[in-house]
Formats: structure tokens, sequence, C-alpha cells
């Protein structure tokens, strides 16, 4: 996200964000362990590093006990040291953080390490309660985090346009953002990553086929794929307006966005790669098959239900992370302006710590 040497202001911006605490906050309410209290990145040296014994135990439930959630998490530790590779895909590969329709066989490997079968079994149930809670359609906490987005969107209007100093508009934008745009988009990313593990088991117990996992991810209505839409129908003008406060380095404050320098990000507004439109349909047979592993899962709800969590849920995580970036970038324009007033270029500015302007 912010690069392996990042400047202190992108830095800074980044544990005000997420790591200091609304990571934390996001996880105790989806019904994980309450780490509220521990930071997720440390620097040293300048360099950031993830607290990767403070992630893995914020993946246990929060109603497994202490010696079972200890032995998890060196379990997690052990694994991680051995194949370093895995450290960009731990959820995937050693963490156990949801129920999947393909977990009753990925959890036996833990009877291999130490851990009874009583153990796993009270971890099965405790993720299985947790999952249903997340992806109920009805009044599911990803729900909540929808709404929160849109009234980021509402208030970031109100905070630009008033007459408030810079300094009081960078502090609210930020305010706004941390409540109302990483908060609600931790939890839509943690729904969103649970629907892509379902998606996934059921090609891993052979209900659905790689391809049919390729053609529905293609058929999600994404902010990617808004765009490759808008690229045909809208204006280069109207193109920029909506999608112009993108910049490849969300928190780089030297980083241009889309708006600043157009041509260098899209030529002379060329077509995009198309996308693979082909439709996405279970069969009766798919469509039975889930329902019956739902239900061998004890997974709430039916297929339908499922399918509009996962769509949901994945769609929703990229629209919450366009919303609240729109808000950062607005926030490093600030920045830059405030810089510009005592006589500091943006390189200059890069170097400085955000937490200053929370205390002015």
């Amino acid at each position: 996200m912010i690069g392996t040497r990042p400047k202190p202001l992108a830095g800074s911006l980044y544990r005000r964000l997420i790591t200091d605490g609304t990571w934390a906050y996001q996880r105790d309410e989806y019904g994980y362990r309450n780490l509220r209290s521990f930071p997720l990145m440390q620097e040293f040296c300048g360099l950031p590093y993830i607290d990767i014994r403070v992630s893995f135990n914020s993946f246990i439930p929060k109603d497994i006990d202490n010696a079972l959630s200890d032995k998890l998490v060196n379990y997690y530790l052990n694994c991680l040291a051995h194949d370093p590779n895995k450290h960009d895909k731990v959820e995937f590969e050693i963490v156990f953080s949801c129920n999947t329709f393909d977990l009753p066989q990925r959890i036996k490997v833990l009877s291999a390490y130490g851990f009874t079968q009583q153990e796993i079994d009270i971890l099965r149930d405790s993720l299985r309660v947790l999952t249903n809670n997340v992806i109920n359609v009805k009044d599911g906490l990803w729900i909540t985090d929808i709404n929160k987005i849109g009234i980021l969107d509402r208030r970031r209007e109100i905070v630009i346009t008033s007459d408030m100093e810079d300094i009081a508009k960078i502090y609210w934008l930020m305010a706004d953002c941390t409540r109302y745009g990483t908060l609600p988009f931790a939890g839509l990313a943690r729904a969103g990553f649970i629907a892509v593990q379902l998606l996934k088991s059921l090609v891993a117990i052979d209900i659905l086929t790689d391809t049919d996992y390729e053609n529905y991810m293609g058929s999600l209505n994404t902010i990617s794929a808004q765009m490759t839409a808008d690229w045909k129908e809208l204006s280069y003008s109207a193109l920029l307006r909506k999608y112009g406060h993108l910049r490849p380095g969300t928190y780089d404050i030297n980083s241009k966005r889309y708006d600043e320098a157009p041509e260098m990000y899209f030529g002379q507004h060329t077509a995009p790669i198309q996308r693979d439109n082909t439709l996405f349909a279970l069969s009766i047979e798919q469509y039975a098959a889930i329902q019956r592993e739902m239900e061998r899962q004890d997974l709430d709800g039916d297929v339908l239900a499922l399918f509009k969590f996962i769509k949901t849920g994945i769609e929703e995580r990229e629209y919450a992370k366009f919303i609240f970036t729109k808000s950062l970038s607005y926030t490093l324009e600030l920045l830059a302006r405030l810089g510009e007033k005592h006589g500091f270029n943006h390189k200059d500015m890069a170097f400085l710590d955000y937490f200053v302007i929370d205390r002015l």
C-alpha cells in the first residue's frame, strides 16, 4: 500500500487511517479478537513492518479461549516461518478465518500439528457462527458499512466547500475518512475476502470450474469494470471529473492525480483492454449441489442469498475504496496548498508527519 520506503507523510497517513486503530475496530466488530490497543504497523529506521503476531491474533474468533488462541497463532507463525513466500496469501494458505466449503478438508492439517479433534471442532463451530453473522443479507454488518460510505461522500463536499481554514479542512476530511471511509472499507474488505474465499472453495470442491470462477468475476460491476464502460461512453473531460482524483500512489503526495497528468496515464484516450463479457449462470445441477453443501456446512440462507452476498461484498469493497481515496486525495491537495503558503513544495511536504496537523 505504501511501499517499502514510504516518506513520513505517507506512513503517518496510513497509520492515521488504517493501522493505528481502524483495522482492529473492524476485526472486533466482525467477530474476531479485540486488538484495539495494538498498532498493526511498526517502523524501524523509517521502514514499515507489520506485526505478524498481532495480525494473526486478529483472525481468531473472539469466542475461542486463550489457550487455543495461542496454539493457533503459534501454528500460523511457524507455518509462515517455514514458508515465507506465503506472506501475501496467509489467509488462503495458512490462516483459518472463515467457514468455507472446503474447510472440512483444509482444517484436517491441524491434527498433524498437535491439535485435538475437540479443538478442531471448536474452531470449526466458531468460524461457522462468525461467517453466518457476516454473510447475512438481511442485517449483516456489511450492510451498515455500505450506508456509511454514502455519508462520507456527502460530508466531504460539505467540508471542501466550507469557509474553514485549510488545517481544519484537512483535519475533518481525515476524521470523516476514518469514521465513514476506512472503517467501513475495512469491513467491506473483510466481507469481500470472505466472498472470494467462498467462491474459490466452490472450485476446490469441484462444483464450479476455474472458467466459472473467471466468468463470474468478469461479470461483476466493479469500479474497474465501470471505468472501462465509461471510457466508451463519457467524454474525456467527464471521465476525468469522475476518476480524476485517483493516483497510483494513494498515500504519496508526489504521485500525480489522474486529472493532473492525464496524458501520462491515458495517452490520447485510447481504448482500454476490453472486459470478457462471457455470461455466468449456474446450472440446475450446480445450484442443487451448492444448496446441499450449504446445508451440510450449516451456512445460513440459500444459494440466491449466498451469491447476493458474494456479488455485493466484492463490488462494494472496490466502491468503498474509490470513495475514501477521494477524501484522501483532496487531503493531499490541501496539504500541498498549505505547504506552498509556508514555502514548502510537494517534495518537502512528503516529509511532514501528518499527526502535526491533528495537534494543530
